[in-house]
């Protein structure tokens, strides 16, 4: 079984979301969305940024929490993934 543990996610308050090792970032997206109520159809215009080695970057989507380093109670940002105004 995939260890479980708790992150925090960021997008003006702060929210604990429990994930685990083999969820993909956009399956913690998504599920971060829900805890903001933010319809998951706008999901194209969100992104999840993190410090991974000490640097803010984007998380990729397509990988999982373990492969992008991510570890217990980490801060991980729900940000707008567009500037305003642009589609």
């Amino acid at each position: 079984m995939p260890e479980q543990f708790e992150i925090t996610i960021v997008y003006g308050t702060n929210k604990p979301l429990t994930v685990t090792e083999t969820a993909t970032i956009d399956t913690v997206k998504l599920r971060a969305m829900d805890e903001f109520a933010i319809p998951r159809a706008e999901a194209s215009q969100y992104i999840l940024r993190a410090k991974v080695d000490g640097k803010e970057v984007q998380l990729d989507e397509r990988l999982t929490v373990e492969q992008s380093k991510l570890h217990p109670h980490e801060k991980v940002t729900l940000a707008a993934g567009t500037p305003y105004g642009q589609r």
